[in-house]
Parts: C-alpha cells; sequence; structure tokens
C-alpha cells in the first residue's frame, strides 16, 4: 500500500508484498483475541510472522502470506471459541480478551474463515491499551 508516513508500519513488512494490502481498511469495531496475560501488554498483539518467522514459507496463497505479517483477531466472541475448538494445541494459559480498534492504529481485512480479521497494526499502535478481558 502506499502510504505517505512509510515509517508508520513495522519493518518487518517485508518489500515484495502490498502490506497493507491494497483492499485492507481502516481498523474499525469490536474485535477478540486470546492473549497471554491480564491486562493484555504489547507482546499480547505481535504479528504471526514476529511469533513464527519461518511461519511465510509454508503460505500457499497471496492472502495467507499476506496474513502472517498482521495480527489475527475474530469479529465475534462466539466464532473464536468455534475455532479455538479445532486447534490441536489448545490455548494454554491464554485468556479471552475483547477491544475497539481504530483507524490510528492500523488497516484491518476480513481473512482466511468466517469472522477472521488480519489486523496490520502501526507501530507504537498501543492496541493492547483498549482490550480488557472478556468471561
Amino acid at each position: 500500500m502506499k502510504d505517505e508516513n512509510k515509517d508508520s508500519w513495522p519493518d518487518f513488512f517485508p518489500p515484495e508484498l502490498e502490506l497493507p494490502p491494497e483492499d485492507a481498511m481502516d481498523a474499525e469495531g469490536t474485535v477478540y483475541r486470546f492473549v497471554k496475560s491480564i491486562p493484555p501488554t504489547e507482546t499480547c498483539f505481535l504479528a504471526t510472522h514476529q511469533e513464527q518467522p519461518h511461519r511465510h514459507e509454508r503460505c500457499e496463497t497471496l492472502e495467507k502470506k499476506q496474513a502472517v505479517y498482521g495480527t489475527s483477531v475474530w469479529s465475534s466472541k462466539e466464532l473464536l471459541l468455534e475455532a479455538i475448538a479445532f486447534l490441536p494445541q489448545g490455548l494454554g494459559q491464554r485468556k479471552l480478551a475483547c477491544g475497539t480498534v481504530s483507524s490510528s492504529m492500523g488497516k484491518m481485512r476480513k481473512t482466511l474463515e468466517a469472522g477472521h480479521l488480519t489486523l496490520w497494526l502501526k507501530k507504537n499502535s498501543n492496541i493492547h491499551l483498549n482490550f480488557s478481558e472478556v468471561k
């Protein structure tokens, strides 16, 4: 994406991929994510690439490659819980959190499956400050 303020996006975005994708929209609305701690910290919102640096090598589509450089969130608690039920590794000690995202934090797009969103966060988005635990 052509962004006048290229410095606002993470340095790990590869130049050969259009990130955030051109069809991504300004982040907005309420989203859900499993986090490592309550209250959530910045490290609860790392991009998949930051947690698994070689994951992109297994991605077969452009959409999946782009998604690896973003952070997964869900549009509803129910869809997130449904998707998690199929993960073989389980959740460990993660907690369900909910928060509001805005355009100042980055861009988002529906990706991969129903209810799943990828957020491409700007540097210093402070997204974690807008999230709290959901019981």
